[in-house]
């Protein structure tokens, strides 16, 4: 990994502790979002949290309630933010079930937890370039990792999130799909 930031694994452990009593345990912790700086703000990793009913087998998810916002550098707290559908343009009745999350047919937990290992160190790769372009990157190798990136998030990611994932973190996804293009 960069000295630029933590690794994404270590970053998804901390977005839970470092939020600490601000979340409700009962709330599923999205995958890392990354949001660039402004003139107002510095880059951040964000993990949204979500009210959810974890049933057997299922999760079902509420639209997002909370926003963490952790330094990519340090895993430091930046922020803890309420939030409703609208901050993130959408129209979702803020505390009913917007949809469930289950593994996919024929995945085990085990592989589950696997890929999204592998979902960490993709991001860990691709995170330092989004950061800091540089000619002197391999563009297959890049475009490779961005393509497997698209397949692995969109197997493990929480399908109601969706909209919510690509609202928040419209920079750095549109990135990643046209670095895969």
């Amino acid at each position: 990994m960069s000295d630029a930031a933590m690794s994404f694994s270590q970053l998804m452990k901390l977005g839970r502790t470092q939020a600490g009593e601000q979340v409700s345990e009962q709330s599923r912790q999205s995958l890392p979002v990354p949001v660039p700086a402004r003139e107002d703000r510095p880059l951040r990793i964000a993990f949204m949290y979500c009210p959810s009913q974890a049933l057997p087998g299922v999760n079902r998810l509420a639209p997002p309630s909370q926003v963490v916002w952790l330094d990519p550098k340090s895993g430091a707290l930046i922020a803890v933010r309420a939030v409703t559908p609208q901050s993130f343009g959408r129209q979702d009745p803020p505390r009913e079930v917007l949809g469930e999350f289950r593994l996919p047919p024929g995945m085990t937990a085990d592989q589950y937890l696997a890929l999204r290992e592998r979902l960490f160190q993709l991001y860990d790769l691709l995170f330092p370039v989004w950061v800091q372009p540089s000619s002197q990157q391999d563009k297959v190798l890049l475009q490779a990792s961005a393509r497997e990136f698209l397949q692995i998030f969109g197997q493990i990611s929480e399908p109601p999130l969706i909209p919510y994932y690509h609202s928040l973190g419209r920079v750095y996804f549109d990135w990643v799909r046209a670095l895969a293009r």
